[in-house]
């Protein structure tokens, strides 16, 4: 026979997933679904994905207008090569100095 346990985990997943509707009536709980339920949440998905999909179009293409704008500006040249290079011997004497200064921060009292 069928296991009325089991039955009602399997309407009460139905109902967890939206798939039947559940109503109660008196005394008596009803189960229900209508066939054209099923075709409507299917649009209305397929409305809010095609809505996404317009806006990470729209934003694809403000993010290429903005990257070739920045691009623009990087062309490789000597000047700066140079400055890259400077940037780059800058940051790391900045590093240095900021490794230097944490030896000695145990020993400052406002910090500690």
């Amino acid at each position: 026979g069928i296991i009325s346990q089991s039955v009602k985990e399997v309407v009460q997943s139905l109902v967890d997933d939206d798939m039947i509707y559940t109503d109660k009536c008196g005394t008596q709980t009803v189960f229900w679904c209508l066939p054209s339920d099923n075709v409507q949440k299917k649009k209305a998905r397929l409305a809010n994905l095609e809505s996404a999909l317009s806006q990470r179009k729209e934003q694809l293409v403000a993010l290429q207008q903005e990257h070739s704008m920045l691009q623009s500006g990087r062309e490789q040249s000597d000047s700066r090569a140079a400055l890259l290079k400077e940037l780059s011997a800058l940051q790391a004497v900045r590093s240095e100095q900021e490794a230097e200064l944490a030896k000695f921060a145990a020993c400052d009292r406002e910090l500690a």
